[in-house]
């Protein structure tokens, strides 16, 4: 895959876990310190790891696909 557009992928994934953080943190805001959730931080980590987990997936195909995507759930 292309530089260009192996980065343009992860930004999508990373871009898509900042915006859910940022929602998830938006409905919570009024919520106490202690009783918050995930919020932009957590899903744009959890966007990223799966946008490499399924650059990664796709190169291994088969098997090693499945392996891989196992694993990273497990890992996750």
């Amino acid at each position: 895959m292309e530089p260009d557009a192996l980065l343009y992928r992860l930004g999508v994934a990373l871009a898509i876990g900042l915006l859910v953080g940022a929602e998830r943190h938006w409905r919570e805001r009024d919520a106490e310190a202690g009783h918050r959730t995930a919020g932009v931080r957590t899903f744009g980590i959890l966007g990223l790891f799966g946008g490499v987990t399924g650059t990664l997936a796709a190169d291994a195909g088969g098997t090693g696909q499945a392996l891989l995507v196992g694993a990273a759930l497990l890992a996750t």
